[in-house]
């Protein structure tokens, strides 16, 4: 039977994505690795007037559950699961969407983001003929294995005087990401950073970085550069300038990040920096009417 979970199963719902979601086969990209995120993320959704997470329980024990993203403005659900302890993992994920569309009522866009190794999480993609987007790798910086790259540009924590550049230029080339420009200027010096770069007063890019509930980490949103100066250094110094502001706070360790598997170029700026790549994941969608 699947219903909707509430804030009394949050042990229960933690453990069970965290056993899980650290094995590469049953991994859903979307799901934090560390337990204390992991707890703080689904606790975020089962307080959300928006979002929310499903339960499958066999014999009145929750056995699987979802975490559903929910974006109402651009009619999106970021798809944090499907785990599942026992029972057939196609027909479970498939009865939990059929209760979210229920529950959405109006048509809506789904994301999935898993590693490449779940193999099951691939058949359940074939079989609701959701649409292949992309491959993205999942990469990790660990402090001691930072290498600032040798450039003389610098980038710098966003000013106000360009705040409604960088939001105007976010949200006309990445309409469908989970960020939008007014969330990323309003969470700035709370619980991200951005920082921009600019060419003959001329704003060049910009990029945001995110600190999480698990004090040792943070991570990379994004990094963008003007197509007309990229490849010029800008995009080493918008990642040493992010990286050198994540690590003012002695207690962050890691940095993660994740960048599209075609984007060979700023791989290597990764990789040079010192990430190591860590999984490589597979993004699908399912649109509905």
């Amino acid at each position: 039977m699947i219903t909707k979970c509430n804030i009394e199963e949050l042990e229960v719902i933690t453990n069970l994505a965290y056993e899980q979601n650290n094995r590469p086969e049953y991994n859903s990209a979307y799901c934090f690795k560390a337990r204390e995120a992991i707890k703080d993320d689904f606790l975020q959704m089962l307080k959300s007037k928006e979002s929310f997470v499903l339960g499958y329980l066999n014999k009145g024990t929750l056995m699987g559950i979802c975490g559903f993203y929910v974006d109402k403005e651009k009619k999106t659900a970021d798809l944090v699961g499907p785990f599942l302890k026992e029972g057939d993992y196609r027909s479970v994920s498939a009865d939990m969407l059929a209760f979210a569309d229920r529950k959405l009522k109006e048509g809506y866009r789904y994301n999935f983001f898993f590693d490449e190794q779940n193999s099951r999480y691939l058949e359940f993609m074939e079989e609701i003929q959701a649409e292949y987007q992309d491959q993205e790798y999942s990469l990790l910086l660990r402090r001691s294995n930072y290498k600032k790259h040798q450039t003389k540009k610098r980038a710098k924590e966003l000013s106000p005087n360009y705040a409604d550049k960088v939001k105007e230029i976010h949200d006309t080339n990445f309409k469908d990401s989970y960020l939008s420009g007014k969330e990323m200027i309003s969470s700035a010096k709370s619980e991200r950073k951005v920082v921009y770069i600019t060419a003959g007063g001329e704003l060049a890019g910009y990029g945001a970085c995110r600190f999480w509930v698990t004090p040792d980490r943070a991570s990379i949103d994004i990094i963008y550069v003007v197509p007309a100066l990229r490849n010029q250094g800008y995009e080493q110094a918008l990642l040493d300038g992010m990286i050198a502001g994540i690590y003012e706070n002695e207690e962050i360790e890691y940095i993660g990040i994740v960048i599209e598997t075609d984007d060979r170029d700023f791989l290597e700026i990764c990789v040079e920096a010192g990430f190591e790549v860590t999984s490589k994941n597979c993004s699908y969608f399912l649109k509905r009417n």
